[in-house]
């Protein structure tokens, strides 16, 4: 009998740290970030190119101008649909 409650408080116990192990894996982050490089038909890097990165589903536009590598990021971005415009005049 001792051992039988043993059994049953062991399996509880590894329960409910099962779950709290889950509860851990939701205080991860949202948001996320998308990268790139413009570079030309040649290969070469495209310095102060503006990109603009568009929600689909809300419309929010951000634009920022590539460095002189030609590389660019948007951080701190909701899950969702975007697309991409580059222009260079």
């Amino acid at each position: 009998m001792l051992s039988r409650c043993f059994r049953a408080a062991a399996v509880l116990s590894l329960g409910i740290l099962l779950s709290m192990a889950c509860l851990d894996s939701h205080a991860q982050s949202t948001y996320g970030s998308i990268s790139g490089t413009v570079a030309d038909s040649s290969g070469a890097a495209v310095p102060a190119a503006n990109v603009t990165l568009t929600n689909l589903s809300t419309s929010e536009k951000r634009t920022q101008a590539t460095g002189d590598d030609g590389h660019f990021t948007f951080v701190n971005l909701f899950q969702g649909n975007y697309r991409v415009d580059i222009e260079k005049q």
